[in-house]
């Protein structure tokens, strides 16, 4: 049986009555990964707000594993199996990629709030922060440091650092933006990778990078959910052409 583990209802963000996301709701499954797609402004990334805990709803409900979540500080949120990672790189610059990864892991650790304990000494830790830089295709910089990584690269970190903590729910928002050609095809293969093991939310500005990743696709515009399907239905239908890609 198909898994429900993450879902809205009537989901609802205004900005000084200004309405952003309206009345959204959805189910994701247990592996799937869903691209989100719109035209600029259409409410995407306040969406991904919603879903991350950054943003609190006006009204409506958001569910992980059936448990409410709305209004959920963010780091409770990723303590829970969500994590994000966000249209700005977010990582540590000065420090090194081993020890971007490593403080991930760390944190999850039962031994994380023991003063006594020499960082070298936690051999586990360290071999965890390995593989997943050995997953992202980081495996030689490891000892770079991260504000000396293109910018292709440093969204790879992003990405190792997102899943160190373990997450059951992973949220990508442009994970390619701004990246070269070559550098987007890294990025576009290790999402495929980790899509093999995490259910996966995608917020794409590229359209075939979407409509060749997702399995779902959900179609936003002025903040309500205009289609929803399999790519291929969702490339033939005329109202998202007409939206989205301009074509009468």
């Amino acid at each position: 049986m198909v898994r429900t583990i993450f879902e809205t209802k009537n989901l609802t963000k205004a900005f000084n009555g200004l309405v952003a996301i309206d009345n959204v709701s959805f189910k994701l499954v247990e592996g799937e990964l869903r691209g989100i797609i719109g035209p600029n402004g259409a409410g995407k990334t306040t969406l991904f707000n919603l879903v991350n805990g950054y943003l609190k709803p006006t009204s409506g409900k958001l569910y992980f594993y059936g448990k409410d979540i709305t209004g959920i500080q963010p780091h409770i949120i990723s303590q829970m199996g969500i994590a994000a990672t966000f249209q700005l790189t977010n990582i540590f610059p000065g420090m090194k990629v081993l020890e971007n990864v490593w403080i991930g892991v760390h944190s999850r650790s039962k031994r994380r709030w023991n003063p006594f304990v020499h960082a070298k000494s936690l051999t586990g830790t360290t071999r965890r922060s390995e593989e997943i830089c050995k997953l992202v295709g980081l495996w030689d910089k490891i000892n770079e440091v991260a504000t000396n990584l293109s910018h292709g690269n440093q969204r790879l970190l992003e990405i190792a650092i997102a899943i160190s903590s373990d997450p059951t729910l992973l949220l990508l928002d442009e994970p390619t933006a701004g990246v070269s050609p070559q550098e987007a095809e890294n990025v576009v293969k290790v999402i495929e990778n980790l899509s093999k093991t995490k259910t996966i939310i995608l917020i794409e500005h590229d359209v075939d990078i979407v409509l060749r990743l997702a399995e779902t696709i959900m179609v936003l515009d002025k903040g309500r959910v205009i289609a929803e399907g399999q790519p291929d239905e969702i490339s033939e239908n005329s109202e998202v052409q007409r939206i989205y890609l301009g074509v009468e």
